[in-house]
């Protein structure tokens, strides 16, 4: 235990010599903007990346509404609000939904898979939008592990500390796991909720981005009820 506590010190006065890194998140860790609501044409990646179906790594298992996920060795059994839809990158097992919600189901394809992000949800009459994702980077695997509580203060003395302006980050507990939630901003002034974990090296987040651009009591109920109803399956030993 000493000697982890050391290594973590030693990382964390090598992380505060970095001046660059006080300005901003760092880059892997930004989050996409707000696709448009169901009736827009969400934005392509461009003709290049066309192909007769997206491809993907993730494997998908979708049954009674679960979405059982595993995306960059971590599997995570979820599913969206009820009534919402949802998407996940497995455009051929989920052909028909895309077809049925979307003007434009090959620029939604495009969005879903070129955000990697595992699971897509929208609420057709609210336009609010919850998003689940997987990242793996340099930082991640240095955090590797949020369960560990001297990690976990030292991601969130991370994250207040080079955070931009308006952004507030904090640590909750989610059935006994360990999370930090971060409130923040887009470029365009909108508030968006994010609770992330960091768990075998990867980096699993919940996003919420209300339509209306303002985070209320009732959208951080959602979001949490959201990443209650997850499970984040450990691996087999």
């Amino acid at each position: 235990m000493k000697k982890t506590l050391t290594l973590l010190l030693a990382a964390l006065m090598l992380l505060s010599a970095l001046p660059a890194l006080t300005e901003a998140l760092p880059p892997d860790l930004e989050l996409p903007e707000r696709p448009g609501r169901l009736e827009a044409e969400l934005n392509p990646l461009g003709e290049g990346t066309r192909s007769a179906t997206p491809q993907t790594e993730d494997v998908v298992e979708i049954s009674d509404g679960v979405f059982r996920i595993t995306s960059k060795g971590i599997t995570v059994s979820l599913s969206a609000p009820f009534g919402w839809y949802a998407f996940s990158q497995d455009v051929k097992q989920q052909l028909d939904d895309y077809l049925y919600v979307f003007n434009d189901p090959r620029g939604a394809m495009e969005f879903v898979i070129g955000h990697d992000l595992s699971l897509f949800a929208l609420d057709a009459q609210s336009g609010d939008q919850l998003l689940f994702y997987t990242r793996d980077s340099a930082t991640t695997r240095f955090f590797n592990d949020l369960q560990n509580p001297e990690v976990q203060a030292l991601a969130l003395g991370y994250f207040q500390k080079n955070a931009p302006e308006g952004h507030d980050a904090s640590a909750i507990t989610v059935k006994d796991r360990a999370f930090i939630r971060s409130l923040e901003l887009t470029g365009a002034g909108e508030q968006i909720l994010v609770i992330f974990t960091y768990t075998q090296g990867i980096q699993v987040g919940f996003q919420l981005q209300p339509d209306d651009g303002q985070i209320g009591p009732e959208d951080e109920a959602l979001l949490l009820s959201f990443v209650e109803g997850a499970v984040i399956h450990e691996p087999a030993q």
